[in-house]
């Protein structure tokens, strides 16, 4: 298998997972986003890359993460085959806010 991972105008795919009914991507990204980034939604596309077609895809809004980091959040794929599900963390940061 193989996550594609697409926010606004970014996409950035994983390594190919072979031989594997469990895949592990362990992918980490840091995407430069503007000011408009409430209205973005973060998509990953699990693609099926022996068979040739999808696991599933799930879009997260990015205003859904703000102050609610996702740690390992099961989620379901493909909500006619509910084994298959997708293990996620994510969160937004904001490296030039004011700290006091």
């Amino acid at each position: 298998p193989q996550a594609i991972i697409t926010v606004a105008n970014y996409t950035k795919e994983t390594q190919i997972s072979k031989n594997t009914q469990q895949a592990s991507f362990n992918h980490g990204e840091i995407f430069m986003l503007q000011s408009n980034w409430k209205s973005q939604i973060l998509v990953i596309d699990v693609q099926d890359t022996e068979k040739g077609k999808p696991f599933g895809k799930v879009q997260i809004p990015l205003s859904s993460l703000e102050g609610k980091d996702k740690l390992q959040d099961l989620i379901g794929l493909n909500p006619g085959q509910p084994s298959i599900t997708l293990t996620l963390s994510a969160s937004i940061r904001f490296p030039f806010a004011n700290r006091n």
